[in-house]
């Protein structure tokens, strides 16, 4: 497996044990392939330095020794020449085996007394320079001998010992003694957990993986770390786990099997008995056993044996059914069924299935449960009749088997099944991320059908198509018109006009209409006032209108009702919900309710994790978007660059645009301008190549955040592809730089469009930027819009429009204890700024202060943050500021990029946009303009033109100091002689 350390705290608890008077040792405890030789062998490691470890282990067959030569049989002849001069080897005594690594050059014979044996050892232990610990894997293989002298060696204190042990094994007598007395510290192993996992697939794969590729492994290899790691071998050998950038994201559905796991578990079985190993096979390949059966179908009394193996455990089940049928039997975790069914031979395969089946012919009753008997007679190549398909297709798709869903589907040959049949087809496409081919697929069932619930479900997952294929009003109305066809032809669903209304609502939203929509998605939801599956499509429906329009109480309340509702298994259609579901954790983290989003995607990867081999970039995405709006930059950033590689290969939800935004907006925030500049870059060319959206106002907002982000960071952003505004609101932003104008042109488009939700991320974007004809409109599309987040913008908004120093500190206060820590930082500069002005140099002292703990708590971000902005508030960026230093000091483009280690080019973008920001023309007016907000600047910069007689190294270290104080003048529009 590698030098995987995962076991940080059992490694910690074993190093104590080792520096511990009162005890021995340590006991290890953990099922096969749990990582107990690789914890071993770390400790040993780590600690080499202040023990002599020493591994013991049985040899496989009678080690040969010198020794004396036993006596031969009478009248034999004895060699003679060489072979007489020096004596033939003897082996070792079996009962002493393990122990040859301790009795030094002395090697006992078979009359050796364990006495003689137990001197032996002492003596050569006795010569060694440090403590020695003895290393045993698997102590209950010792033989009898070796592990009577191990323990009194180490029960005298002559040694210490690190055993390690599977459950259920028995330890000789001597060995369990010490541990039932406290004189080994007892350690168990239990599975990964989700932490575990992600960082073991980060060290085999040696760089960030999408954690959902962790939990979907990790989940398949039972948490064991030896099998997951050949889980990672077989996914990257197949090419269903690709490297994109540095990033490894899934490429299809990962395996759940390989060539080196299967090896590995057949090596294991190979120490159970063959019943034992019956047993085993036949959970394997029928499912989860009831007791009862399990001991027909293989023999009576294994189950026991097994359990205190490790190797077959109790389903949890409910106790009325083990009361009537007993308790169902399953695999352990390590013991994964799909690789231990493929090394299940032919014969004994078949011999078991007619076993099962005379045990359920005679007991129907404790027939196993789910897909499993099914695929085992498929595997097999017996026929099953098509409904028993149609329904082992059903179950496989919500089980995640895809393989046994396609097989089935395929198989059902009856006309009147075929359209079941097609739906399960087109389940799969969706579980798999083939949104067009389910399209096309429901077409035809739609034709074709006549089961009314059969063709509703055909059109929700056609609506579902849509929604992942990027589709708009035309695919929609294509469907519609399908279904009224359909619905015509099918007396029961004549009357039904839920799901056609739906349908037209959707196309609505799709054409920005979503404030039309609500009346009419309202009626729909108070109509079908249940758990069904159109019900929860028509609120998740009017949740995204309400947000639209910026009803942000509205909204969250209706997706955290959405999501209540979701969790009942009223509905059938898994595919569906777990896309409603994470559409509705959407509106609750727009709507700036981030606890409660968190807490349903933690819920959402617990109980849908199936879902993650196609939504796992967009549960990423989420969780890096909550991460963005509460400050946690760096680690937002760190997630984005998985999520971005993870979308461009499944994104159902059409999130790249957004995710590349926030991408952008980050690192600008951070002043990551190449990262700017290749998210600015990947933008363009998604608009270049066409990728729909259905979402028509996520490009804008993500063209927004470039254009921002771009500017702090200075990195010219992607070509303009803003909509146009209306001439009035065009002649509005017709003033200012050109960002701000460009800003200004979306955030009027999406105000004509009537996106408020999206409208005031735009309108901040501006105010970040130093625009304050932002305010008026964002101070009124937040009033009354409801949820923390907006009350805190309409503070921040009024505030700064009244210049209420006062107000915004106290807001900025607020934001803080709210977790809204970018929000409070901007709050307390302008805050500080203005008080500052006024002369309160007491409470712009408290701004000043929160600033600096908001700046420990926003560790890496420059915007929002810089205290010498406090009192001259200027809007050059982190990098901006250190190309202006050099040119005050009299360098010029080339000696400035080599300083800072950027390319000439962008040093002379730079200087343009500062010689733009400053309305300078010349180095000496740069200089003039640095020093006039901040006094203690001039000084800095006289020293640095004095050292502009002596070498770069010491002219870079006078600019250093000159920036410490550094703060610029107001945005104006002059530019000329930038270079």
């Amino acid at each position: 497996m590698g030098e995987h350390i995962l076991r940080a705290r059992a490694a910690t608890e074993l190093a104590a044990s080792l520096h511990h008077n009162a005890v021995r040792g340590a006991l290890i405890v953990g099922a096969p392939g749990a990582g107990k030789t690789t914890l071993l062998r770390h400790v040993a490691g780590q600690l080499a330095g202040e023990f002599r470890f020493i591994r013991l282990g049985s040899p496989p067959a009678p080690e040969l020794v010198p020794g004396p030569v036993p006596a031969g049989p009478a009248g034999s002849a004895r060699p003679s020449g060489p072979a007489a001069e020096a004596p033939a080897p003897a082996p070792v005594p079996p009962s002493f085996g393990t122990l040859a690594p301790l009795l030094g050059d002395r090697k006992p014979a078979y009359a050796v007394p364990s006495l003689a044996v137990l001197r032996q050892m002492l003596d050569h232990l006795s010569g060694l320079p440090q403590a020695p610990v003895l290393v045993v894997d698997d102590a209950a293989e010792l033989d009898e001998g070796s592990a009577e002298l191990l323990a009194r060696l180490a029960g005298s204190g002559a040694v210490q010992v690190l055993l390690s042990a599977r459950p259920g094994t028995q330890l000789h007598d001597g060995l369990a003694e010490l541990a039932n007395e406290g004189l080994l510290s007892r350690h168990t192993l239990d599975p990964l957990d989700q932490r575990e996992a992600l960082a073991l697939c980060r060290q085999v794969l040696g760089g960030p993986v999408l954690p959902a590729v962790a939990l979907l492994l990790s989940r398949s290899a039972g948490g064991s770390p030896r099998n997951l790691v050949a889980l990672l071998d077989e996914s990257r050998r197949q090419h269903r786990l690709v490297e994109r950038d540095g990033c490894w994201v899934p490429a299809g559905v990962l395996p759940e099997s390989g060539g080196v796991l299967q090896d590995v578990l057949r090596r294991e079985l190979e120490r159970l008995s063959a019943a034992q190993r019956r047993a085993v096979y036949a959970v394997a390949l029928a499912g989860p056993l009831r007791l009862p059966l399990l001991a027909r179908i293989a023999g009576p009394r294994l189950f026991e044996t097994l359990q205190a193996q490790g190797v077959l455990d109790f389903e949890p089940a409910d106790d009325d059914a083990q009361l009537v049928r007993g308790p169902a039997v399953r695999l352990a975790p390590a013991f994964p069924a799909p690789p231990l069914r493929r090394i299940v031979p032919a014969e004994l395969s078949r011999e078991l299935f007619e076993r099962y089946g005379a045990a359920v012919s005679a007991s129907p009753e404790l027939a196993a449960e789910g897909v499993g008997p099914a695929r085992w007679a498929l595997d097999l190549h017996l026929t099953l009749p098509d409904p028993v398909l149609v329904e082992t297709a059903r179950q496989a798709n919500r089980s995640r088997d895809t393989a046994l869903a396609l097989r089935s589907a395929a198989l059902v040959s009856a006309p009147g099944l075929r359209p079941a049949a097609e739906v399960e087809i087109v389940r799969l496409y969706l579980r798999q991320g083939y949104a067009g081919r389910a399209a096309v697929r429901l077409v035809d069932v739609l034709a074709r059908a006549t089961e009314p619930e059969l063709l509703r479900r055909a059109a929700l997952l056609g609506q579902e198509a849509v929604v992942r294929s990027g589709g708009g009003t035309a695919e929609l109305e294509r469907l519609d018109h399908a279904w009224a066809r359909a619905a015509a032809r099918t007396p029961e669903l004549r009357g039904e006009r839920c799901i056609g209304r739906l349908l037209r609502h959707h196309a609505m939203q799709l054409e920005g209409r979503y404030a039309e929509s609500i009346p009419g998605l309202r009626q729909v939801t108070a109509e079908t006032n249940d758990d069904g599956d159109p019900a929860l499509v028509a609120r998740t429906l009017l949740a995204e209108a309400e947000l639209a329009i910026g009803g942000h109480s509205a909204a969250a309340e209706l997706a955290a009702e959405t999501l209540w509702r979701l969790q009942a298994p009223a509905g059938t259609e898994a595919i569906l919900h777990n896309s409603l579901a994470l559409r509705n954790i959407r509106c609750l983290v727009r709507a700036g309710h981030l606890a409660a989003a968190a807490a349903q995607l933690d819920r959402f990867e617990h109980q849908r994790i199936e879902s993650l081999g196609v939504f796992g970039g967009t549960v990423e995405f989420l969780r890096a978007w909550i991460a963005f709006r509460q400050g946690r930059l760096q680690e937002a950033l760190q997630m984005l660059t998985a999520v971005v590689q993870a979308l461009r290969l499944q994104d159902p939800h059409q999130l790249l645009q957004y995710a590349l935004g926030l991408t952008a907006d980050a690192a600008g925030q951070l002043d990551e301008p190449d990262i700017v500049a290749v998210s600015s870059e990947a933008f363009h060319d998604l608009l270049l190549h066409g990728r729909r959206n259905v979402h028509a106002a996520m490009p804008v907002t993500a063209r927004a955040r470039i254009i921002a982000a771009g500017s702090a960071a200075g990195v010219p952003s992607a070509p303009k592809t803003a909509p146009v505004a209306p001439p009035a609101e065009r002649a509005l932003a017709d003033a200012g730089p050109d960002c701000q104008r460009e800003l200004a042109v979306l955030a009027a488009a999406l105000a004509g469009a009537g996106r408020i939700t999206e409208e005031a991320e735009v309108q901040l974007l501006r105010l970040r930027l130093g625009d304050a004809d932002a305010l008026p409109r964002l101070r009124d599309i937040t009033a009354g819009a409801g949820g923390t987040e907006q009350g805190l913008l309409h503070v921040l908004a009024e505030a700064l429009l009244a210049g209420d120093a006062e107000a915004l500190l106290e807001m900025a206060q607020a934001a803080a204890a709210s977790g809204y820590l970018l929000l409070a930082a901007e709050a307390a500069r302008h805050a500080a700024r203005l008080l500052a002005g006024q002369g309160m140099d007491g409470r712009s002292g408290d701004a000043v202060r929160l600033l600096q703990k908001l700046r420990r708590q926003l560790p890496g971000v420059v915007s929002s943050l810089q205290l010498d902005e406090v009192y001259a508030p200027g809007r050059l960026t982190v990098r901006e500021r250190a190309v202006a230093m050099h040119a005050a000091c009299g360098l010029r483009a080339p000696d400035i990029a080599q300083q800072l280690g950027s390319p000439v080019r962008t040093v002379e973008g730079h200087l343009y946009r500062i010689y733009d920001k400053l309305h300078v023309r010349s180095r000496r007016a740069l200089a003039a303009a640095l020093s006039d907000p901040a006094p203690a600047l001039a000084a800095a910069i006289d020293r640095a033109e004095a050292a502009l007689a002596v070498p770069v190294p010491a002219l870079a270290a006078a600019v250093g100091q000159a920036a410490v104080g550094q703060a610029a003048v107001e945005p104006a529009r002059e530019v000329s002689g930038a270079r």
